[in-house]
């Protein structure tokens, strides 16, 4: 299998650098089965183990995977994990994909249940499709840790449907059962999965001293939509509560139709949400105050800090506010009382008046909430030709806000009418208003700004507070499309406008090697590697006269998630 990757050049002003910057999540099954296993269990027609639940579970250890392939009709089996990987060697359950790419399918409708799973509550196998969770062997207060899941369509955990449990009888899932449920965990991947048709598409829970606190949980190139619960506003898309807690480059689309959720709804600390597609939901992100680990949370140093950026985010006509910040327990001394850093998002206000009259980018709970936007896109426009315009404030009641320069929809509010501001709001004067932020095809859904719109170049430098390693450098949905610097600054909003891109091919070999081919201008390249988009080690710097190179890697290095070829300028 070969995988095309689009590097982009970007320019490093401060080092004076000319970068070409590949990233890739999930190699994919290719990849993957290049990697050193200690294990590998195959599950599927023709294969070692004809149903999931036949799969030795509980003596799954560091590196083993186990490989679940596409058939025609879906697997309705539950999955239970309670076993732990280790640094650099996860535990990982990955769909072999079909003919044509197709996912398997996991359905909870009427799942069977494995005998070996040993569930360490009798609630607790009703709250998901697929569980994370001690077993009863183990003592309480264990974590199943470093464990991945790929590939994989999982759906209809939901109220609508009963599951057989270990002893063939039916039970209902609970109203708010998952497609992931991962009731404790560290260091948990989901990657390139489908969540769809459950009370809550993936539910991450903590508890109130650190044998029951989640850490470390990435959700990476999913699509999530379709969940919730009609006439409920307490199921969602995503519910979280952990310690790091990262979405990135997936697609959040519509809830259930009738379903009142929220798309993201997040209690964390360390909350991280970047280059996704965001669409619908009462709103898009609600990001309040922890409610079962308010003990850990709260003392974490990154629970004052919350970054939101580089995402597409699309408010439908019946959704509030784009950003709930604070809390909702009415515990205001736990309240995130932080920083909410919101910048170089696309924000689309689907907007008509005949169903709500009003609409907001913010709502910070109390005074004690701040945020700083920059860099963004705020389109307001009607959901349908000819429908009156919901009215467009920056803020609704309280919060401290501080606005560098944004491009907004002519008309807007500082805050929400016919109310009381009790907060601030400052940078109001560094606004680019007027009528069209000038896409190259709204009507398509591409947000690319023209060369000529008055977006274009408009960037300023991210915050002061914002580390090095929330700066903006990829593409929402893609992480092979850098952001490419293509004059005096970025351009706002979540996507830069087009230019010329540069070719890489990715493949594997017989001697289980693989291959990275790079076409692009001469020069000096150097590949990095990395697994969590933080820390990166160099590969190999070479060099090409022609505009091709070609690096080879070891099957050590398909471990990694992502890649980067960076073009050295001399100094």
């Amino acid at each position: 299998m070969t995988t095309h990757k689009q590097p982009e050049l970007r320019t490093n002003s401060g080092a004076r650098n000319d970068c070409w910057r590949l990233l890739s999540i999930g190699l994919g099954w290719a990849m993957l089965m290049l990697g050193a296993q200690a294990a590998e269990h195959h599950v599927g027609p023709g294969q070692t183990f004809n149903s999931i639940g036949a799969v030795p579970w509980a003596n799954l250890a560091p590196g083993d995977t186990v490989i679940i392939h596409w058939k025609a009709e879906p697997y309705r089996e539950k999955i239970f994990i309670s076993n732990s990987g280790a640094p650099g060697r996860p535990i990982r359950i990955a769909g072999a994909p079909g003919p044509q790419g197709q996912q398997p399918v996991i359905d909870g409708q009427n799942a069977t249940t494995s005998s070996q799973f040993k569930y360490p509550y009798s609630g607790t196998a009703a709250r998901g499709l697929v569980v994370f969770s001690r077993s009863q062997a183990e003592q309480d207060g264990y974590k199943p840790k470093y464990v991945e899941i790929e590939g994989l369509e999982l759906r209809n955990a939901s109220p609508l449907y009963t599951f057989q449990d270990g002893q063939g009888q039916a039970v209902p899932y609970r109203q708010n059962a998952s497609a992931v449920f991962i009731e404790r965990g560290e260091h948990i991947t989901i990657r390139n999965c489908l969540l769809t048709g459950s009370g809550n598409g993936l539910f991450v829970a903590s508890g109130d001293s650190e044998e029951y606190q989640s850490r470390e949980i990435l959700i990476q190139g999913n699509q999530i939509f379709g969940n919730g619960n009609v006439n409920s506003d307490r199921e969602h898309n995503s519910y979280t509560e952990a310690i790091g807690m990262t979405f990135e480059f997936n697609r959040f689309g519509l809830l259930r139709p009738g379903a009142l959720g929220n798309n993201i709804k997040d209690r964390s600390a360390g909350t991280v949400v970047r280059y996704n597609w965001v669409e619908g939901g009462a709103q898009q992100f609600d990001l309040v105050d922890p409610e079962g680990s308010f003990n850990q949370a709260v003392a974490d140093p990154r629970f004052r800090s919350t970054y939101v950026y580089g995402n597409i985010i699309i408010n439908a006509p019946t959704s509030g506010s784009v950003v709930h910040y604070g809390g909702d327990s009415s515990l205001t001394e736990i309240y995130r009382k932080g920083t909410l850093y919101f910048y170089h998002n696309t924000v689309i206000f689907r907007s008509d008046q005949r169903i709500r009259w009003r609409t907001a980018l913010l709502r910070l709970e109390t005074n004690d909430e701040r945020a700083d936007v920059k860099n963004n896109i705020l389109y307001n426009v009607a959901d349908s030709p000819g429908a009156p315009l919901s009215e467009l404030s920056l803020m609704q009641v309280n919060g401290k806000a501080n606005f560098g320069v944004n491009w907004v929809s002519e008309a807007w509010l500082p805050s929400r009418s016919g109310v009381t501001f009790e907060g601030t709001i400052t940078g109001t004067e560094n606004i680019l208003s007027g009528a069209d932020p000038g896409f190259v095809s709204f009507a398509t859904g591409d947000y690319t700004p023209k060369p000529q719109s008055p977006v274009v170049d408009r960037a300023t430098p991210r915050a002061a507070g914002v580390p090095a390693e929330f700066e903006i450098l990829y593409s929402p949905l893609s992480p092979a499309n850098a952001r490419l610097l293509n004059g005096a600054a970025l351009d706002l909003g979540a996507l830069e406008s087009r230019t010329a891109r540069a070719s890489l091919s990715m493949q594997p070999l017989a001697s289980g090697e693989f291959k990275i081919t790079l076409r692009g201008p001469a020069g000096s390249y150097r590949l990095d590697l990395s697994n969590d988009l933080k820390s990166w080690s160099e590969s190999a710097t070479r060099q090409t006269t022609d505009g091709t190179l070609e690096f080879l890697l070891a099957p050590a290095s398909s471990g990694f998630g992502f890649y980067r070829a960076t073009l050295v300028t001399p100094q």
